[in-house]
């Protein structure tokens, strides 16, 4: 029998020096929080009494590798694990560290048509992210296909995913129903056929998505 696809989010990361949270894209030096923490913890907990993981994948990036070390501190095996380039989170190079995420969540329609225009250098384009994640997905699934696997990455970059295994159109994390909340855990059935299941999600949070439409400006 395959073993289980587990799909979680980092958690929460800790606020710039300034005070004020900032877009952080693939910007280096941005840990988890004492929220984060307990949120990785929690989440831990609950994987552990699902299955024994046998590997685990994350971003490069710190929040990514913190939050599933965590998690594999709480889970009786001890399986492999493996920094995955193409999980990173979004390509925001011209934003991150000075755009305040306020400023992205609350305009984000306005983002995201920039994005999806692909005209701003350093800014990535949502269906190059979509191809690099699920090509990344299918590759570790196909390697690791008997064990039981998680794979952990960002917000974005996990919708992306979901969205192509459920044949959804592309929409940005602040909408998609599912709602991809920090260190929120699914399962992917790709077996007899595709399906997502949210499993867990921390009962402490900061942020919630989805977020309701009408706070897009343009």
């Amino acid at each position: 029998m395959p073993g289980k696809i587990l799909v979680m989010r980092h958690a929460d990361v800790y606020d710039s020096p300034r005070g004020e949270r900032v877009l952080y894209g693939n910007a280096d030096g941005y840990w988890l929080s004492h929220l984060g923490i307990r949120q990785a913890m929690a989440s831990g907990h609950y994987i552990s009494s699902q299955c024994e993981l046998e590997f685990v994948a994350h971003s490069p990036l710190e929040r990514t590798e913190q939050t599933a070390r965590l998690v594999v501190d709480h889970n009786p095996a001890k399986p492999k694990f493996e920094a995955v380039h193409e999980i990173r989170d979004i390509g925001v190079d011209p934003w991150a560290g000075t755009l305040l995420r306020s400023e992205w969540t609350d305009n984000r329609a306005k983002y995201w048509e920039m994005q999806m225009a692909g005209e701003v250098p350093g800014l990535e384009h949502p269906e190059e992210i979509q191809q690099r994640v699920v090509s990344a997905f299918y590759r570790m699934v196909e390697e690791h296909r008997d064990e039981n696997m998680l794979m952990v990455s960002h917000g974005d970059p996990i919708c992306f995913l979901l969205q192509h295994l459920l044949h959804e159109p592309l929409e940005p994390l602040v909408n998609y129903h599912m709602g991809v909340n920090k260190a929120a855990v699914f399962q992917v059935h790709l077996e007899p056929e595709i399906a997502v299941t949210k499993l867990f999600e921390p009962r402490e949070y900061g942020t919630v998505y989805p977020r309701k439409k009408r706070v897009e400006t343009r």
